[in-house]
């Protein structure tokens, strides 16, 4: 039994606190260097996509010495996968050369985070896809984007023919943003790709100048302000000590 005069060991307490400071700020790092990043990318130059991992077939590899292809020899499709005996299911997008017996390590699977369950979030990806694919036109505008819109001239002549804000969408608050979000899926949740594949008419216009479309609300800055700064602060200190976020 340890009596009441026992002194405790503050080491342990040294211990704990660092390990949890290295887990909680740098355990990015292992990751960095142990799990290194495994996907495929598009060269929207070059009209191609590259493969990280080894592809059979002995295709030709980009300077990095990743399998590449070009982008007309991938063909786009969905997965349904039966999540439960109760009929719960999900859908994910797959991309696959079109000779997938010669290259049959040319396969990626896509999760869909928005809305597993609706094919039509695996469609809008494709479609997002392609258009970021498609150098005869600027780059998608999208938050993702924004910072790299300077490093392709035909976005850069676009923005400047249309004066578009440099940092539109890095100027928006975020939950602003989010709200764009929500609208813009549940347009893709409702939408008919079947009827528009077959009726071009059916089909929607992309949104163009999203400046003009949706301008940045003060009044997502003024309800943030409402909240003290000493609140903010002590949220984020309870997240990150209880679930590390």
């Amino acid at each position: 039994m340890i009596s009441a005069t026992t002194d405790f060991p503050m080491f342990v307490l040294y211990i704990v606190v660092a390990w949890n400071l290295f887990w909680l700020n740098c355990h990015f790092l292992l990751n960095f260097v142990f799990n290194r990043f495994k996907g495929a990318y598009i060269d929207r130059e070059k009209q191609t996509i590259s493969f990280t991992w080894r592809v059979k077939g002995n295709p030709e590899k980009n300077e990095f010495g990743h399998a590449t292809f070009l982008l007309t020899d991938i063909e786009a499709f969905y997965s349904k996968q039966i999540k439960n005996q109760q009929g719960g299911s999900s859908y994910t997008l797959c991309l696959a050369h079109k000779d997938h017996y010669t290259y049959s390590g040319a396969f990626l699977q896509i999760n869909i985070r928005d809305n597993p369950h609706n094919p039509n979030h695996c469609q809008h990806k494709w479609e997002l896809i392609q258009r970021f694919a498609d150098n005869t036109l600027p780059l998608p505008d999208m938050p993702e984007l924004e910072a790299f819109r300077h490093l392709d001239p035909l976005t850069v002549a676009y923005d400047k023919k249309h004066n578009r804000p440099e940092y539109h969408w890095r100027k928006m608050h975020v939950k602003h943003q989010r709200a764009i979000e929500e609208a813009l899926e549940e347009m893709v949740h409702n939408f008919s790709f079947e009827s528009a594949i077959h009726d071009p008419t059916c089909a929607k216009k992309e949104l163009e100048k999203p400046w003009l479309i949706w301008p940045i609300e003060q009044k997502y800055f003024d309800d943030e302000l409402a909240v003290p700064l000493w609140r903010k602060r002590a949220g984020v200190v309870f997240r990150q000590l209880t679930i590390g976020i």
